[in-house]
């Protein structure tokens, strides 16, 4: 400003608005975006919220090889997943208290289902119900390779008690608020309580990164024949029970 008027200020009077100008500049744009950025809240979730899942993670995935793989047709991949997830999370996750939702200005804009230490999988009562639902979806066929090929998949877990996260995604409409980071920052807090690793399945190389700024290591690719490969992290419980030594949501707009 000292310029404007033609004046030669001294090269530290003239440093220093440039300085305070930018850091300013800097912190009011920052804030903006903070206070632009809808809070988000997660919390289990519950029958009414089946649907909002099964659109979340259908909408999240619909580029993802694995959904690529179970339904290879694209203009029916979108109608087929919601189905799918609404299945998994209706007679599966959801009545375990294993599904947890984040939701911002009063809707679902993120979503994730877990397996926990004391889980033995998918319950006989919900096999039996849903049987006809994925035989449907998938036809008896079908349906019966791609059970076989979850069975080859989960041998790559580990042996010793641990939490599983099975899907974790953010609409795509929201991501970078934090919908994702909130999501699983809510599942390390209790497999840190727990005090059990956490372990998952990227179907994305490039999505590996983000787990890993949470602590996560890889365990190696998996390779099912026939099935995109996966790959396999895992993340050690931090510290003692109660703790969460983990990254915030991200500013920069890249976080899910």
């Amino acid at each position: 400003m000292g310029t404007d008027n033609g004046a030669r200020p001294s090269p530290q009077k003239r440093r220093t608005p440039k300085a305070e100008g930018t850091a300013g500049k800097g912190a009011k744009g920052a804030a903006r975006k903070a206070a632009a950025r809808p809070q988000v809240r997660v919390r289990p979730a519950d029958h009414d919220d089946i649907g909002a899942i099964a659109r979340t993670l259908a909408r999240a995935f619909s580029d993802d090889p694995y959904s690529a793989w179970l339904f290879p047709d694209p203009a029916d991949r979108l109608e087929r997943s919601i189905r799918l997830y609404a299945l998994e999370s209706g007679f599966d996750y959801v009545p375990q208290g294993l599904a947890e939702v984040a939701v911002a200005d009063g809707r679902v804009v993120g979503a994730a289902t877990w397996r926990g230490p004391w889980s033995r999988g998918t319950s006989p009562l919900a096999l039996l119900r849903g049987a006809p639902h994925f035989i449907g979806l998938f036809g008896a066929r079908r349906t019966g390779e791609i059970l076989a090929a979850y069975q080859k998949i989960a041998a790559h877990g580990p042996r010793r008690p641990h939490w599983y996260l099975a899907e974790l995604a953010a609409d795509p409409d929201a991501r970078g608020t934090g919908a994702g980071t909130a999501l699983l920052r809510s599942g390390l807090a209790r497999a840190d309580a727990d005090g059990v690793p956490v372990y998952l399945e990227s179907s994305k190389k490039e999505n590996t990164g983000f787990y890993e700024r949470f602590g996560f290591v890889s365990t190696g690719e998996i390779d099912v024949p026939g099935v995109p490969p996966l790959y396999g992290m895992v993340r050690e419980p931090e510290a003692a029970p109660g703790a969460l030594p983990v990254p915030g949501p991200r500013t920069d707009g890249t976080g899910v």
